[in-house]
Formats: structure tokens, sequence, C-alpha cells
């Protein structure tokens, strides 16, 4: 069953940074990398605890996974997988909303 997907808005704000950076280099950089994201949160809606559990906050309910050099963090509760924030690996992730 393929769970919904919602976006907090830090979250929606880092995916603009991101996809803003990438189109700094190429823009065939960032298409790329918006399919491949894309393309991991379709499988993430099938298989929502696919993701690793992350270590900074050792808490169950939050994982990520990996599209390039960048952490999809991710909560799963209730059925519903919440997008809190996108990190460049090099980065710590503070503070999670």
């Amino acid at each position: 069953m393929v769970k919904t997907i919602i976006w907090t808005e830090p979250a929606k704000e880092d995916l603009r940074d991101v996809v803003s950076y990438l189109m700094r280099d190429s823009d065939v950089l960032a298409e790329n990398w918006v399919k491949e994201l894309e393309h991991n949160l379709l499988i993430l809606s099938k298989f929502p605890e696919m993701g690793k559990m992350n270590p900074e906050k050792e808490i169950r309910f939050i994982r990520e996974i990996f599209v390039g050099k960048y952490r999809i963090v991710y909560s799963y509760l209730n059925d519903v997988i919440t997008i809190l924030m996108i990190r460049h690996q090099s980065r710590p992730l503070g503070k999670i909303e």
C-alpha cells in the first residue's frame, strides 16, 4: 500500500535551496537530481521503513535516505511519511522540526 508523503515548510525550502545550488553548476545536474529524488520518494512511499535510522537522533521513527550527496530526513508515523529536511552529507542535521 502506498503511503502519503507530506513536506514540512522547512523541507520545501531546503529543496528549493538544493535545486538552486545545483543549477548554478548545471541545469542538467539539477534536473537529474530531482528525477532521482522523485524516484526514491516513489520507492519510499511503498517501503517507508527502507531508510536507515538516523544515528545522530537515535529516534526510531526518524529515518533518512540518500539522494546523491544529500540526506533526505523523514519521519514515519501513523502511515504518513513526513519529509523533515534535506541536508548535504557533510553538514550536521541540527534541530529537527
